[in-house]
């Protein structure tokens, strides 16, 4: 279940024309809206560019804000898929901020999210875990062919896909040498990519990363590497949903 900052509309500190509140927990965006309610106020409504910045000044300004922020507002495609409109009055989203790739508009994913992330460059595996914790994600599990390709598809979309593009996948040995599993459930890694002759098996090298070179013929395969000497680009997951940085 994710969890989220709620951020609602209409309360004590004042930006333009409207006031906002942020609660001192996260929540699911069900639950967010159901606490709007019952303080007779309404999850934040954002139609405008006027309103978008004065919203982001706003935030700014909390104890809530840091380099990995997010926060529910109060858009859903829930009643119709791919029709997003405001909880407030049922307008259409038509203004929009849109991450790239995004909305995915599959059915798991129905509502919207405000993130603020400048945690964009390449890390170690540790860092990349990291960073996905603070998030209340995990880093992205890959147990299927499909699951491989679903994520390929969407990298493929991102401006950090290239001919020569790696990724830290959510997979290690550290546990117990030569025994991989999913960081995110502790499950054994059963499905595999593994470019020729690896995994390479030695102390030095136990996380795994997805690399797509197309100098070395490597098309999405998999390769264990050392956890803490190289620098990659990472991708996290909530659920069905996965998101690269």
């Amino acid at each position: 279940m994710k969890l989220v900052v709620i951020l609602v509309a209409l309360l004590p500190i004042t930006v333009q024309a409207k006031k906002y509140f942020i609660p001192n927990f996260k929540a699911n965006w069900h639950k967010a809206l159901e606490l709007c309610i019952s303080l007779d106020m309404n999850m934040v409504t954002v139609e405008s560019r006027q309103d978008h910045d004065d919203l982001v000044k706003f935030v700014q300004k909390t104890d809530k804000f840091s380099n990995a922020t997010r926060f529910w507002l109060g858009a859903s495609d829930l009643a119709e898929e791919g029709v997003y409109t405001w909880v407030l009055n049922s307008r259409l989203a038509t203004f929009t901020n849109w991450a790239e790739g995004e909305p995915t508009g599959n059915d798991s994913e129905n509502c919207v999210e405000m993130i603020h992330n400048t945690y964009v460059n390449r890390v170690n595996w540790h860092k990349a875990l990291e960073f996905c914790i603070s998030l209340d994600m995990n880093m992205v599990t890959v147990e299927s062919q499909q699951d491989h390709e679903e994520l390929v598809k969407f990298i493929r979309k991102t401006d950090k896909f290239s001919n020569a593009a790696r990724f830290w996948l959510g997979a290690s040995d550290l546990a117990e040498e030569g025994v991989y599993t999913w960081v995110s459930n502790g499950r054994l890694v059963t499905f595999t990519n593994w470019a020729r002759e690896e995994p390479t098996g030695n102390n030095a090298e136990n996380c795994v990363e997805m690399i797509h070179n197309t100098s070395l013929n490597w098309a999405w395969t998999w390769n264990d590497i050392d956890c803490r000497g190289v620098q990659a680009y990472f991708i996290c997951e909530d659920r069905q949903s996965v998101a690269q940085f």
